[in-house]
């Protein structure tokens, strides 16, 4: 597992990786923003809330070894893998 000591980013987006895989709306629902937009894994795709949310179901757990968070600007960031 990363290790995310001190990193309360990383540590919400492995969270956010885990409740994805999981299939829990009700936490997304609770969590995002009305703005929100992500990228996903392809890096081609772009989908904003309701269109995430409409995608969230149970599924393969998502690895979550060797990410790191870097903020582009106050409001982006970008979750990356390293290895």
């Amino acid at each position: 597992m990363t290790n995310t000591a001190g990193d309360p980013l990383l540590a919400l987006n492995l969270e956010m990786m885990e409740q994805e895989s999981a299939g829990n709306r009700d936490y997304f629902d609770a969590l995002l923003a009305p703005e929100f937009a992500v990228r996903r894994g392809d890096l081609r795709t772009v989908v904003g809330r309701d269109a995430f949310l409409g995608s969230v179901s149970e599924s393969t757990r998502r690895d979550t070894e060797d990410f790191e968070v870097v903020l582009s600007t106050d409001t982006l960031a970008v979750v990356r893998r390293w290895r």
